[in-house]
């Protein structure tokens, strides 16, 4: 039986991999590489028309912030008896080596993909570079692998259950190797598949291919850190950093940010802090500023309230204007400038790249810290496992 429309979008989440949901968006969609912003912008041309789909296989986001879950091996052959043997190859070979087995498989419709799925992130690309030089030393003599792809962070995928058109079998998840793939791939049906979470990579493991890497070299230094009003630790000075210790202590972390977020605006970007005084105190700031202030504000208060702060305090306070404006922040969902355009146009703080980094925990874009930290909170307020 022909699959589903939702089938469709179950499988694509699955290959989105729920770890990164707060993170997902946008990715790019098909060869041209034009952005998408949401699971249906994908899901809908694909299932009318499944010919050779193709999506990046890490978000915009997770590229831009070097937040990594997940490393491909492409293996191919000349056909699917060849390609098979080939994958066969690939996966005794790690596992004999590193003990480790792919979190996913899919056929591709001629060859394969093994995903091996992190339990926590990577959050340097150097370190990501690592695990895939070791793959690649360890897999050197292994023929049908593609080189090419193993540690690209910008690679496009082929989309589950869409076509090859060279072949005209479809891309299907599959349980392991010893399975009757033409059965399902001929006529797009996805065969059940059970993803254990013992595949995962853990952060020992991730760590033991990062020191078994060519490339690897001792860390200089330690990272600097930020403690609370306590004195307990909740971050390091960069957005890595913090993400490291909400790794490990998601609940806590993110309930003391989330806590202190609206009081004396103590869990507040610098910057954003900053503009609001300027506008407190002078009745004066730019339109950039104001887009700023005004996006960051309307995450936490209704459009009304937000515009009332305009009204209390902007010499030139227009209603229309400002109304208008609010809209179209709140229709077009716009993200924050990065802290990078910031320092270039003088609206960051602490001037150089050099400070922010050390300074602010926001560094480099506020908008994917507060998006990823605001699902971890409503991840622990419903009780849920942040880590899924």
């Amino acid at each position: 039986m022909p699959i589903s429309y939702n089938q469709l979008v179950h499988e694509i989440s699955i290959w989105l991999r729920r770890k990164t949901t707060p993170i997902a968006w946008p990715r790019e969609f098909d060869l041209n590489r034009r952005a998408v912003f949401n699971i249906h912008q994908v899901a809908q041309p694909s299932f009318h028309h499944p010919n050779d789909r193709y999506l990046s296989v890490f978000s915009a986001k997770q590229v831009a912030m070097n937040i990594y879950d997940t490393i491909l091996i492409d293996i191919d052959g000349d056909n699917l008896a060849d390609s098979l043997s080939k994958a066969k190859s690939v996966y005794a070979k790690l596992e004999s080596d590193f003990n480790i087995i792919p979190t996913r498989i899919y056929f591709t419709g001629r060859g394969f993909h093994f995903y091996y799925d992190f339990e926590h992130f990577i959050l340097s690309h150097t370190d990501y570079r690592a695990i895939a030089n070791t793959i690649r030393h360890a897999l050197r003599n292994q023929p049908g692998v593609d080189f090419h792809v193993l540690g690209d962070v910008r690679r496009m995928a082929r989309i589950p259950l869409t076509r090859n058109s060279k072949t005209g079998l479809f891309c299907i998840r599959i349980p392991g190797l010893d399975f009757p793939i033409h059965d399902y791939a001929k006529d797009r049906r996805q065969p059940p598949v059970f993803l254990p979470k013992d595949t995962l990579l853990t952060r020992s493991k991730l760590q033991e291919l990062i020191k078994q890497s060519p490339s690897y070299s001792v860390p200089s230094q330690s990272k600097p850190r930020i403690q609370s009003e306590t004195g307990d630790i909740l971050a390091g000075g960069t957005f890595h950093d913090l993400i490291a210790v909400v790794n490990d202590h998601p609940i806590l972390v993110s309930s003391f940010i989330w806590n202190n977020r609206t009081i004396n605006h103590r869990g507040w970007p610098t910057c954003i802090k900053t503009y609001l005084h300027e506008l407190q105190t002078t009745g004066e700031l730019d339109h950039m500023k104001r887009v700023e202030l005004a996006n960051f504000l309307l995450k936490l208060h209704p459009a009304d309230q937000v515009q009332g702060l305009f009204e209390n305090y902007a010499n030139d306070y227009d209603p229309r204007t400002t109304s208008n404006q609010i809209e179209s922040l709140l229709r077009n969902r716009y993200f924050h400038m990065s802290c990078h355009r910031k320092i270039q146009t003088g609206l960051c703080p602490y001037k150089t790249e050099s400070v922010a980094k050390k300074a602010c925990p926001f560094y480099p874009w506020i908008d994917i810290w507060i998006t990823w930290l605001d699902s971890f909170v409503q991840y622990a307020k419903q009780g849920g496992d942040a880590h899924a």
